[in-house]
């Protein structure tokens, strides 16, 4: 009895359709995976900058310096944070200025679609977003517009 013995395994066939698959999965999930990344970006620069504002007006109301409108865009220093205005992140260039605002620019990340925006805080805590950030409700900063 010679019988021909089945062969296991996928055909082609079967192998790019689950490739097909998968691309097309892929293609849904990346740029929502992008958005998070920049999302990240922004709440590691909103955190420096509010860090950067409760310091200065601790700093201000206890006497230790100037009121903030006082201070020079380069020269505010907030020993507490061992901050000085040019000590950026990798992602921003923040900058704390006398007309009462901190600002975090973001930097050049490659040609990337959010290179140069630039989110403000005010002294009073209010957040102002750029065109391709959207304001979180209740002043709750920014993140990447939908």
């Amino acid at each position: 009895m010679n019988r021909m013995q089945r062969q296991k395994g996928f055909t082609l066939i079967e192998i790019l359709i689950v490739i097909v698959i998968l691309a097309v999965l892929a293609a849904m999930v990346l740029p929502r995976m992008l958005i998070q990344t920049e999302n990240g970006y922004i709440s590691e620069a909103q955190n420096i900058m509010g860090a950067l504002r409760s310091a200065e007006i601790t700093a201000t109301d206890s006497g230790a310096q100037a009121a903030w409108s006082a201070q020079a865009d380069t020269t505010i220093a907030i020993p507490a944070l061992n901050w000085k205005a040019g000590n950026d992140s990798n992602n921003w260039t923040i900058v704390a200025t006398a007309a009462n605002t901190i600002t975090a620019t973001r930097k050049n990340s490659g040609g990337g679609t959010y290179d140069g925006q630039v989110i403000t805080l005010s002294e009073a805590g209010a957040w102002t977003c750029p065109a391709k950030y959207a304001a979180v409700a209740n002043n709750g900063g920014c993140r990447v517009a939908s």
